[in-house]
């Protein structure tokens, strides 16, 4: 099997167990001084934002799950769809809230 082949097949699998769930796969060590470098650095950031945004709607979503509305989803670093869908999340915290504050009037 030729070094190209053993590298995309390396990205390959790291592709399927970021699919399968398991957001803390990376290529590592990047392929250094290959045309494949780019591509590797691409894929271990995906999987950062997807991994961090998992992350964030877990807690904010835990938090809210305990009545506690304290706990939004950090926006910083998050774009386009992430930030959207972490926006969407926090308007629900922030109305969940609504009732308990009546409540207390």
């Amino acid at each position: 099997m030729s070094e190209h082949s053993e590298i995309l097949r390396a990205m390959a699998a790291v592709c399927k167990r970021g699919a399968g769930g398991d957001l803390e796969a990376r290529i590592a060590p990047i392929p250094g001084g290959t045309e494949y470098a780019e591509l590797a650095r691409a894929i271990n950031d995906l999987l950062d934002v997807s991994d961090a945004f998992v992350r964030e709607a877990t807690a904010a979503t835990e938090h809210c799950s305990r009545g506690e509305y304290h706990r939004p989803i950090l926006l910083r670093g998050f774009r386009g769809s992430y930030r959207n869908a972490a926006k969407a999340i926090n308007r629900a915290a922030c109305m969940s809230t609504a009732p308990a504050a009546r409540r207390s009037d």
